[in-house]
């Protein structure tokens, strides 16, 4: 009989480390999501398929800096980078 030990978040230390926690749900990427959606005017995305969907009808310039801006705070947090 063993023990299954839960992993915290390195960034928050309150929930369960999971990538889904890390890019959308702890409170330190919400932050970074909130800014850059307070930047573009965009509603909150919760996937990659959102992001893409919003850019997928701004003017080519727009989509490029829109969808290097959504993925790169994804990327920095599960890096650790950010």
């Amino acid at each position: 009989m063993g023990f299954c030990l839960v992993s915290k978040c390195y960034m928050c230390g309150k929930e369960e480390e999971s990538l889904d926690h890390l890019i959308w749900k702890c409170e330190f990427a919400e932050e970074g999501w909130s800014w850059i959606h307070s930047i573009f005017g965009h509603a909150r995305s919760y996937s990659i398929e959102d992001i893409l969907r919003a850019a997928k009808h701004q003017s080519q310039a727009i989509k490029e800096v829109w969808t290097i801006g959504e993925l790169s705070p994804a990327q920095q947090v599960v890096h650790g980078t950010g």
